[in-house]
């Protein structure tokens, strides 16, 4: 299996993710031909569940890769998903773009998505799938300024915290503990 980890990674590839390769080989969880694939025969749906298992959930922790998964299965596989890998290119993710201005997606969101996609197609690209990332080149779009919150004084958290205690005291305890540690909604959820 050595020199067949040779081919499907490319130079400075972490050991931990040629290891983590190896085993899921050695396990029958790979196709152990995937990388001589012909790039003519993958579409961009599969090529993406095999970048979320086999890099993007082996390098990054568990909530970027189920996000990452979500992007494809939300915004990346109904566009692209049917068509050859190789046969994606810039027009392809201009139009993807353009779509999804139109759709008024936020323009981080949509950079997020063209980021994912780019991912996917450096993933390709590294497996000698595709000559080149059909997104390089593809500017991100300037995210504006963002408007200035406005926060709430002492006395109208004080206030807000008299209320919620008479009213619904274990949401008054969820909301203190928030507002006086800065923890994020995911975060009060453990």
């Amino acid at each position: 299996h050595g020199r067949r980890v040779d081919k499907c990674f490319p130079l400075g590839t972490p050991k931990g993710v040629v290891d983590d390769y190896e085993r899921k080989l050695k396990l029958g969880s790979i196709d152990p031909d995937y990388a001589t694939k012909k790039a003519s025969e993958e579409t961009f749906q599969d090529l993406g569940k095999r970048w979320v298992e086999d890099s993007c959930a082996v390098e990054h922790s568990f909530s970027y890769a189920k996000k990452c998964r979500q992007i494809l299965a939300q915004h990346l596989d109904p566009v692209l998903g049917e068509i050859k890998v190789s046969d994606v290119n810039s027009q392809d993710i201009l139009g993807l773009q353009r779509d999804l201005k139109s759709r008024n997606f936020a323009v981080q969101t949509i950079n997020n998505i063209l980021a994912t996609a780019s991912a996917v197609f450096k993933f390709a690209l590294a497996q000698d799938l595709i000559p080149q990332n059909p997104c390089a080149g593809i500017k991100r779009l300037k995210v504006g300024q963002r408007p200035e919150l406005e926060v709430w004084t002492l006395e109208e958290r004080d206030r807000f915290l008299g209320l919620l205690r008479e009213v619904n005291f274990p949401f008054f305890q969820a909301c203190a503990v928030a507002l006086f540690t800065g923890l994020r909604p995911a975060e009060l959820r453990g």
